[in-house]
């Protein structure tokens, strides 16, 4: 799905804004507009931007309003943010995923695919066909991207008696787990 162009109704229904959610105001990046009902992350200077595939990112929330400006400084223009609720989302998944990582691939679409996504939070429950309900985390930031190279599986360790390249790849397993998990960021290469 394409990055939001307009502004559109929020359909992430909201379930517990009141209990598990805070709004907050953060200052919007230079020369763009965020649209109602946008996932946004942080760019480099902390201030929001739609979200978007990038490394060590996470979303920060959903943009309660339309906020920006097509020209000018960050911080000319805030947005009012929604953090940390249980949101139901548009997403193929069965009860087996209640409890896996969820992401964003752009502004409006959520997936389970980790790589280079930024992180949302965790299925909580299914709501319907082709409905979850998200406890989207609260504002965290993420390490940089670890960068995993020539890794086989492998997760177990001999204490006793190893090599490094076991224990690398013990190690390149246990960074991909925790980015499966949405704990961290990674790439991996062949």
């Amino acid at each position: 799905m394409a990055a939001l162009a307009a502004s559109r109704l929020v359909d992430t229904k909201v379930i517990d804004a009141i209990q598990a959610a805070t709004v907050i105001r953060k200052s919007v990046v230079a020369s763009d507009m965020i649209a109602q009902g946008a996932f946004v992350t942080y760019d480099a200077a902390g201030d929001i931007t739609p979200a978007s595939v990038g490394a060590g990112k996470n979303v920060l929330g959903i943009a309660l309003a339309t906020a920006g400006h097509a020209s000018g400084s960050a911080g000319d223009n805030n947005a009012a943010i929604l953090v940390g609720a249980i949101i139901e989302h548009a997403l193929t998944a069965t009860k087996a995923n209640i409890g896996d990582a969820v992401f964003v691939s752009d502004d409006q679409t959520v997936t389970l695919t980790a790589a280079q996504n930024p992180f949302l939070g965790h299925i909580i429950g299914i709501a319907g066909t082709n409905l979850v309900l998200i406890q989207m985390a609260s504002s965290v930031t993420l390490p940089a991207v670890y960068t995993v190279t020539n890794h086989t599986a492998d997760r177990t360790l001999d204490a006793d008696s190893t090599t490094d390249g076991e224990l690398a790849d013990v190690i390149g397993t246990l960074i991909l787990d925790l980015t499966a998990a949405g704990i961290i960021t990674s790439a991996v290469s062949a």
